[in-house]
């Protein structure tokens, strides 16, 4: 088994979701609805009641997938949610043999945080809700933070979290 960096794994996730993006938003304006593009994927997306500590799950099989987020979320942490989900099928779609007949479940919680599939799925979701080239251009036109939290439609810490893993000039802390 070959184990990947941090930052491959972050490299990795950013041209994935790059890729979906040019596949399924190419000249669509912000914010990105990661809904319509899991739905564009092939992707089954439900909300449901998932408990405590548990904010979206992927179960797959050779015949398809399907997500469930939680009801329960905020608007922003629910769209982040379907773009993580996102995340874990197309890495799934990538390292599955399409012979194989896998199943698989994957849920978003905080107990996995810091595992590679994890890091992966959030560097996705962050990529695929604020790309790059547009987070580039937010900040170049003088853009702040709260600002581009709306133009996004993503929380201000994930904004802002995004911005550092970047390396995006961050705002004086009382802006």
């Amino acid at each position: 088994m070959v184990y990947e960096s941090v930052a491959d794994i972050r490299a990795r996730a950013r041209r994935d979701a790059q890729a979906v993006l040019d596949l399924h938003w190419a000249g669509k304006p912000m914010p990105v609805d990661p809904v319509v593009i899991a739905r564009d994927l092939g992707l089954s997306v439900f909300s449901a009641e998932l408990g405590d500590d548990v904010f979206g799950m992927l179960v797959g099989t050779s015949a398809g997938a399907d997500m469930f987020l939680d009801r329960h979320q905020a608007p922003a942490r629910f769209r982040f949610t379907c773009a993580h989900e996102i995340g874990h099928y197309v890495d799934h779609a990538s390292a599955v043999n399409p012979e194989e007949h896998e199943t698989y479940v994957d849920r978003r919680s905080d107990d996995e945080r810091g595992k590679p599939a994890e890091i992966y799925a959030n560097e996705f979701a962050g990529s695929l809700l604020m790309p790059a080239n547009e987070m580039r251009a937010c900040v170049a036109s003088g853009m702040s933070d709260l600002e581009m939290a709306a133009h996004f439609d993503v929380s201000l810490q994930a904004l802002r979290y995004r911005r550092e893993l970047l390396g995006l000039q961050r705002e004086p802390a009382w802006a």
